[in-house]
């Protein structure tokens, strides 16, 4: 799920102002470019360009599982002009980090949904599993051997990998990554056995 934040009082701010938008419009991708939040900051972002007559300029700024930029947008003025792609790590973060740069609840106001959709589980081509029982037997016979590749420590993609794990009853490592762009490029490249 992706969704755009702004800083708290930005809806008053930005109704109070009557020539919104007057400038260009910052959407901050805490997330590497490339996956998903990225891909539909940008869609969203051109659409918003042209209904709005101005600039929607995206701005990746990955690191802490989406923690760095979304504190980037916390701090902004809440004028309107500077906004958050975040995920639904924005909430598990609030959940597993014990100090963040920000209150989730109180430094931002929601402004839209962009996306929603499944999670995915993608195996390297030379892996004998092509369904999701094929690579828990895999993973059965081979404990410990297989791994995956994860957008971080917290991320929702590593909390359903190991409930999976757990209700399985499988062992597969966690390797971490920085968004899932550059996982997927490892898992094409063969570095790691699924994302």
């Amino acid at each position: 799920m992706a969704t755009l934040l702004g800083a708290a009082p930005f809806c008053a701010v930005a109704l109070a102002q009557e020539a919104w938008p007057s400038r260009p419009i910052t959407v901050v991708v805490p997330y590497p470019a490339g996956g998903s939040n990225d891909v539909f900051a940008r869609a969203v972002g051109r659409r918003l360009s042209e209904a709005l007559g101005q600039p929607v300029l995206i701005d990746n700024k990955p690191g802490a599982g989406g923690t760095l930029g979304t504190g980037i947008v916390a701090k902004a003025l809440p004028d309107g002009y500077t906004l958050a792609a975040v995920s639904s790590s924005f909430v598990t973060n609030a959940a597993v980090q014990p100090r963040l740069p920000f209150d989730p609840v109180e430094s931002f106001a929601p402004v839209a949904m962009m996306a929603k959709g499944p999670f995915i589980v993608a195996v390297r081509s030379d892996l004998p599993a092509n369904t999701p029982a094929q690579l828990l037997a895999l993973a059965r016979q081979q404990p410990g051997k297989l791994n995956y590749a994860s957008s971080g420590p917290g991320s929702t993609n590593q909390f359903a990998t190991e409930l999976l794990k757990a209700s399985a009853g499988v062992f597969i490592t966690h390797i971490p990554y920085r968004g899932m762009a550059p996982a997927t490029t490892d898992l094409m490249g063969a570095a790691v056995s699924t994302c």
